[in-house]
């Protein structure tokens, strides 16, 4: 988000100041949520946990095509309660589903998705905005979505391939 930042503020006729507050929204969410779904894995299961994240995060996807800051905030919000889900399911997967051999290695791959978001997906979301037309500047913003859903389906595909589990 911070390469459109200004633009997204623009579009959205609030400041860049109360733009940058949507970081804080889904930083938040996702914190306080976390905090509290290691009591919710233990009841409902880690599979459970990891899909009602990830569909919170996709139906919160609707950020790309919100009318004003009020449903970007809102699914920003979203973001941070499916961040902040799929998270605490996706380390505590890592530990219940791998062997204690493979269970760094796993860990490591799963949680290179934010640094590559970082480095790829900022960059590629400022050209996208630059070169995008006012609304889809939220569409650039919404890009970060995809390395969570890379972190499901590793997850996944590593619970489906028996030769790296206890």
């Amino acid at each position: 988000m911070t390469p459109v930042l200004p633009a997204l503020a623009s579009d959205l006729e609030v400041s860049t100041a109360t733009a940058g507050q949507l970081r804080t929204v889904s930083g938040l969410s996702a914190g306080l949520t976390a905090l509290c779904a290691g009591l919710l894995a233990s009841r409902v299961g880690l599979r459970e946990l990891l899909g009602v994240g990830l569909g919170v995060i996709a139906v919160s996807a609707i950020s790309a095509v919100a009318p004003d800051f009020a449903v970007i905030a809102l699914a920003q919000l979203g973001i941070g309660i499916g961040v902040g889900l799929s998270y605490t399911a996706a380390i505590a997967a890592v530990a219940d589903w791998t062997t204690p051999a493979d269970r760094s290695g796993v860990l490591a791959i799963a949680l290179l998705g934010p640094p590559i978001a970082w480095i790829v997906g900022m960059p590629l979301s400022g050209i996208v905005g630059e070169a995008s037309s006012p609304g889809s500047r939220r569409l650039s913003c919404s890009r970060s979505l995809r390395w969570r859903f890379s972190l499901a389906e590793c997850l996944c595909q590593l619970r489906r391939d028996g030769r790296t589990f206890a």
